[in-house]
């Protein structure tokens, strides 16, 4: 089954709005950063917001991702039997390093758009991850045994890429499919 450019545009734009909504988060965040801040404050007023803040935008994109997945399934197999979960691998620990680490770059150069642009790169990255392993984890326990697809991991995927999602689950494995 292939999957046209209609609903690779649909699932884009859906994801998209996720990483919007994240990023305009963020934005308020850094509004509200303590004045006349440094490494310290900055870190001791962002490392749990951001936290949380990965964790809400990665929960939503899994569950798109489990809802689409259940959707496609059911288009090519006509199956209802199976039912996809949202896997969100989020991990506290590895945000929280990126953080601080985007945190003292930003500090070193007096730099928050900086910090901004590079913890928004970090959300967008974190959302297509988290829907496309909802997709691998799912499809690994799925009792059919689905073949793979490509998920465009950019915000504004290449026609070339797009092109290639649009196959749709014609790879037998992971490492086919990248």
């Amino acid at each position: 089954m292939q999957i046209n450019k209609k609903t690779l545009n649909s699932i884009a734009k859906k994801l998209n709005i996720v990483s919007a909504a994240g990023r305009a988060t963020l934005e308020q965040m850094l509004i509200g950063a303590p004045a006349g801040y440094n490494e310290e404050s900055l870190t001791d007023y962002l490392v749990d917001q951001y936290k949380a803040l990965i964790e809400s935008c990665t929960s939503s994109a899994a569950s798109l991702g489990a809802t689409e997945y259940n959707k496609y399934r059911e288009q090519q197999t006509g199956d209802i039997s199976f039912q996809a979960t949202p896997e969100n691998q989020y991990d506290p620990e590895i945000t929280e390093d990126i953080v601080r680490n985007q945190i003292a770059a930003a500090c070193d150069k007096k730099d928050l758009g900086l910090l901004a642009e590079s913890l928004g790169k970090n959300i967008d990255a974190s959302v297509m991850h988290a829907y496309s392993g909802t997709h691998y984890k799912n499809a690994k326990r799925d009792p059919l045994k689905p073949r793979y697809a490509r998920v465009p991991t950019s915000p504004t995927p290449c026609k070339f890429c797009l092109m290639l999602a649009s196959q749709g689950f014609v790879y037998l494995s992971k490492e086919t499919s990248i």
